[in-house]
């Protein structure tokens, strides 16, 4: 609305010392933003501020622990977070925003994590936090595909569908998209003892038509069955 002040929320990023960290910090401070860099190394975390000639807060936490993170966030705040494996250091971060009310982003592709962040859906709801992980390249164009195809097709859809499918191999130099760690051996450092080497290679989005009366179920559901009835949208 017009004349309308919008809210400036504090950003508390987590995971800046990192590759998707620096890029995310570098995005917010060529808006004009000034987040707030939380993490386990304060010399490394203000080296960082200084090499972008940027004067922002800096807060040197164990990012392991729900109560020393919650202690810093606030209801108002959005927390980002591109601390990885997330399984093994970001599961005290969406808890603690999770209990603070807090809005909050994540960067991770494991999906293990993902399916814990939603077992705290019912907490979120009561203190009013806003949750979405999973918001990096991993999943977020199967996510945009799902709304382009729910936009196309309009009141005809009545749900969609995305599967992320895995090709199995040993390609070389390449990610384990579970633990983000470079393979060395048969298996994923950190990762349960044989875990099988894979890589994510595609991504599909399948749109439901049926009558008119439409009943859109969240995006990103995996198809768990064969859908003869689905048209693929390419």
């Amino acid at each position: 609305m017009k004349g309308e002040t919008v809210e400036r929320r504090r950003i508390v990023l987590l995971g800046a010392t990192g590759y998707t960290g620096q890029r995310v910090l570098r995005e917010l401070l060529a808006r004009g933003e000034e987040p707030t860099l939380v993490g386990r190394n304060h010399t490394r975390m203000a080296a960082l501020a200084n090499s972008f000639e940027a004067n922002i807060p800096v807060a040197q936490v164990d990012i392991t622990s729900t109560a020393d993170l919650a202690r810093l966030q606030e209801p108002s705040d959005v927390v980002i977070s591109t601390v990885g494996p997330f399984m093994q250091l970001g599961l005290a971060t969406v808890t603690a925003a999770v209990q603070a009310g807090a809005h909050y982003f994540d960067s991770t592709g494991e999906g293990t994590f993902v399916r814990h962040v939603f077992e705290l859906d019912s907490v979120a709801t009561a203190r009013g936090a806003t949750v979405v992980p999973a918001f990096g390249y991993d999943y977020v164009p199967g996510n945009l595909a799902g709304a382009l195809a729910l936009t196309s097709a309009g009141d005809r859809a009545t749900r969609t569908e995305i599967g992320y499918f895995v090709r199995y191999g040993r390609p070389p130099r390449s990610l384990h998209p579970s633990c983000g760690r470079r393979r060395r051996g048969p298996h994923w450092p950190g990762c349960p003892s044989g875990s099988p080497d894979r890589t994510v290679s595609r991504t599909a989005t399948a749109v439901r038509w049926s009558s008119p009366s439409p009943a859109t179920t969240p995006v990103g559901h995996w198809p768990r069955r064969p859908l003869p009835d689905l048209i693929p949208m390419r």
